[in-house]
């Protein structure tokens, strides 16, 4: 009982949990974007975010979900830029 407790303050409070939540974030509107114009628009903040993140120390998972939506960012903004 114990260990589910500290997992579950875990998913509340673990560094880097708001990092990776904002990048879900932006990749949630970068990839709802239908103009380049709204991905360069966008495209400025998520470089922000990321450079400020940078050698960070977060929990693993943390940087797992940060990067996974890193990636999905960076591919729904080439989506865009190809059209």
């Amino acid at each position: 009982m114990v260990l589910v407790g500290v997992v579950l303050m875990c998913l509340t409070a673990c560094p880097g949990k708001e990092e990776a939540d904002a990048m879900t974030k932006f990749a949630d509107q970068m990839c709802a974007c239908t103009s380049v114009e709204c991905v360069d628009k966008l495209f400025p903040e998520v470089e922000k975010l990321g450079k400020a993140n940078e050698n960070k120390e977060v929990e693993a998972s943390a940087a797992d979900r940060y990067n996974a939506q890193m990636d999905r960012t960076q591919k729904c903004y080439e989506a865009q830029q190809k059209k």
